[in-house]
């Protein structure tokens, strides 16, 4: 491979404005240039990372006296990297061969630490080289269920904890949250994990165990756990709503209905009722066929403690009887239900499904934060409240609200030690709708923070 050569390639695509054009240059290179389409799909592939980022290069030195080959840094960094000073030394030795291209440096860098912005997405490299190139790290993202949703949709209770993608592969456990990044330190799960069948990924909810009063109460523990830097990570549990083959969820869609799906959840964990109410929408064939697939391919009663499978609630027929569900569970303190059309593919997609729908007694709004204020008693020297402008559709007005619940103690601290990493962001709030006062002055009811949009979770 002529480095060189990629890297002029790659800057030429990053200085191109137009996406056609993106698409013509990408084709061009890949068929033309030896080594193009590697270095691509190594800056993309999700499935590992160096561990080394632009602080780190900057503080270790290189082997001057060395030459190393793009082909040798991608194999070594693949295979062994773990973002040590070593690490670093031979991604910098790399790096600065070239000491008069700027370009190479460039490219170089971005190839070990994986962040080149070339303005070219992965959903782009696909469609160019064709499906499955650069496998998708994602989940299927629901919608809030409209007012006029009919059809045939199976019931699960709607978890408030953090999403997390369980990966069961011959090469081992991988864990990764919502947003693609890798989870490390869920010993627990990554060790029952392998009771379960292999070349399978399960979509999960996970959240700390343990008894709490409502789902804000559990919602702040599980973070706190969570988000925190720990290699070990115990107390926390995986409740499993869906799961699909591997190949599957590599190509970003499944082959097999929501029905069937829930079903193979429901016989590994022995939810015989569950299993009951699935039959009722299903014939007796297809009841025969995915009980043999279960009897051949799944475990019954997985003795995995810290996974378990979200029992099936009921089947619903419009967002009233999904309602009717989802009452007894705001009673006790949780969030509500989801609903999935039962024919339904799995799909790992950025935009919310019409097929996956969620019930809450909470609306959600997205808000732009503009100030932090302290707190006081309890939370002296530490984040009392957000203040976040409210937009109403419509209204040329915007409205101050402050945001002072849904704030583990760690973020409480975070962000009043450094409001940047909020001030400027656009947050998450859940709140009970709005509200109005004497003066015509709009707020939310009850706002609750629940997260910055687009940060890892």
């Amino acid at each position: 491979m002529d480095f060189e050569e990629v890297a002029e390639s790659l800057a030429t695509i990053a200085n191109t404005g137009s996406t056609l054009q993106k698409e013509y240059l990408l084709r061009k290179y890949g068929s033309e240039i030896e080594g193009f389409k590697d270095v691509l799909k190594f800056i993309y592939d999700p499935y590992f990372t160096t561990g080394l980022g632009q602080k780190k290069l900057d503080r270790v030195d290189f082997n001057a006296t060395r030459d190393i080959t793009a082909e040798e840094i991608m194999s070594y960094l693949h295979r062994c990297s773990t973002g040590t000073d070593y690490d670093a030394a031979m991604a910098n030795t790399f790096i600065y061969m070239e000491p008069d291209s700027n370009i190479w440096q460039w490219a170089a860098t971005g190839l070990v630490t994986k962040d080149l912005q070339i303005g070219v997405s992965v959903t782009t490299l696909n469609k160019v080289y064709g499906a499955g190139f650069i496998a998708k790290i994602g989940i299927m993202r629901g919608m809030l269920c409209p007012e006029t949703a009919r059809g045939i949709y199976v019931a699960t209770e709607k978890i408030d904890g953090n999403r997390r993608i369980i990966m069961n592969k011959e090469s081992g456990v991988e864990i990764y949250t919502r947003s693609g990044h890798r989870e490390r330190g869920l010993r627990e799960i990554e060790e029952q994990v392998q009771y379960l069948p292999k070349g399978q990924v399960y979509d999960t909810e996970c959240v700390a165990v343990g008894d709490y009063a409502d789902n804000i109460e559990l919602r702040q523990a599980s973070a706190s756990i969570l988000n925190s830097h720990s290699r070990n990570k115990t107390g926390v549990k995986a409740l499993c709503f869906d799961m699909l083959s591997q190949a599957e969820y590599d190509a970003g869609q499944s082959k097999m209905a929501a029905v069937f799906r829930k079903y193979m959840i429901a016989f590994m964990y022995h939810d015989i009722i569950g299993m009951d109410m699935l039959d009722t929408i299903i014939t007796a064939s297809q009841r025969e066929a995915i009980l043999k697939h279960c009897n051949d391919a799944l475990p019954q009663y997985a003795c995995t403690k810290n996974i378990q499978g979200l029992p099936i609630l009921g089947i619903a027929h419009n967002k009233e009887e999904g309602k009717q569900l989802a009452e007894p569970i705001w009673e006790t303190g949780g969030e509500g239900v989801m609903l999935v059309e039962y024919r339904s593919p799995y799909e790992v997609n950025p935009n919310p499904r019409k097929t996956l729908l969620k019930i809450k007694a909470t609306q959600e709004f997205t808000c732009k934060c503009i100030n932090v204020l302290e707190g006081d008693n309890k939370y002296q020297g530490m984040l009392g409240a957000i203040e976040v402008l409210y937009d109403r559709k419509g209204d040329p007005h915007r409205y101050s609200v402050k945001v002072g619940s849904g704030f583990p103690d760690y973020l409480r601290v975070e962000y009043w030690t450094h409001p940047e990493r909020i001030i400027g962001k656009m947050v998450e709030i859940e709140s009970f709708g709005e509200s109005r006062n004497a003066q015509g002055v709009y707020s939310l009811n009850c706002p609750i923070f629940k997260r910055i949009v687009g940060e890892k979770e």
